[in-house]
């Protein structure tokens, strides 16, 4: 079940950012990216944050971002 305004499904249907006691089976990745990158992330994050969001994590953003792409790829 995905609640009002939780983050988006992947190309698996799988929830990007289910509640924080749902994440059970998720495993944890490293990933490298430039400098630049990630301080646009923290920003972006600070900015749903003001607005209300919960979802506002790097963490989080990467599960939408990559999630929005498999599910483009999928054609979803």
């Amino acid at each position: 079940m995905v609640a009002k305004g939780k983050g988006k499904r992947g190309g698996s249907g799988v929830e990007a950012n289910p509640a924080i006691g749902e994440r059970g089976d998720f495993l944890r990745v490293l990933i490298t990216m430039p400098g630049p990158m990630l301080a646009e992330l923290k920003a972006l994050g600070v900015q749903r944050r003001m607005a209300g969001h919960k979802d506002s994590s790097v963490s989080a953003l990467a599960r939408e971002a990559i999630a929005t792409l498999l599910a483009k790829e999928r054609g979803g």
